[in-house]
């Protein structure tokens, strides 16, 4: 990914309220693809996107766990271009930890291929080979977030799996919410079953070869 320069802008509060929409935050973003860490350490990947960003609604939230201070958020944006946005956010009490956000284009209606995906990703994750679970399910460029730095491409992210390697791992995924963002993007959030119970995100990405590959795995 490239790195951008993320702009802040600050509207006319007047024109803003004619418009009836809240704002949290207003941002405008290059048209490159990048991915920055925000002054108070918040990651944010932004893809092709070069307008005024502002919320219109919270589409789901859901807390990680009941202890928990970590808020997993699927947003809902209205550009002043009128396009539409959807961003997952991950979040604690106090700040936005992760933010990406994509076009909206509603465009893919059937998610019966990622429904699939997902039962094989859980049938290769049980079978404790974490290299195999990753080559075949991942993107070379894959993004993983677990509390630490972000980790990025293949290798990195079946070093960090390797415990799936042992044979009294087990792990089962059941959706919660699966998002089409657009024809290329589904956003999902889910709860964990098994050897860990917590929830997790997964933004899957279609590649050139019409295959849904994860781009973003989070799990806190």
């Amino acid at each position: 990914m490239k790195l951008g320069i993320e702009l802040f802008v600050i509207l006319n509060s007047f024109k803003l309220s004619m418009m009836g929409f809240k704002i949290q935050a207003l941002i405008l973003f290059t048209t490159l693809s990048f991915l920055a860490h925000g002054q108070a350490g918040t990651i944010k990947i932004i893809n092709n996107i070069s307008d005024a960003l502002f919320e219109n609604r919270i589409i789901y939230q859901t807390k990680v766990g009941l202890d928990s201070s970590i808020t997993y958020m699927l947003i809902d944006y209205v550009g002043l271009s009128d396009q539409r946005y959807k961003g997952l956010i991950i979040k604690d009490s106090t700040q936005v930890l992760l933010e990406w956000i994509e076009i909206n284009n509603d465009t893919l209606q059937d998610l019966d291929p990622i429904d699939l995906k997902r039962k094989e990703w859980i049938r290769t994750c049980n079978q404790h080979n974490a290299e195999e679970l990753v080559r075949n399910f991942y993107a070379s460029d894959a993004l993983y977030y677990n509390h630490k730095p972000l980790i990025q491409g293949t290798d990195a992210i079946i070093a960090e799996y390797s415990y799936m390697n042992n044979p009294n791992y087990s792990l089962n995924l059941v959706p919660l919410i699966v998002e089409a963002v657009n024809h290329n993007v589904v956003f999902e959030i889910g709860r964990c079953e098994g050897s860990y119970h917590g929830k997790y995100i997964l933004i899957w990405e279609k590649n050139k070869n019409d295959s849904w590959l994860v781009k973003f795995d989070a799990n806190l």
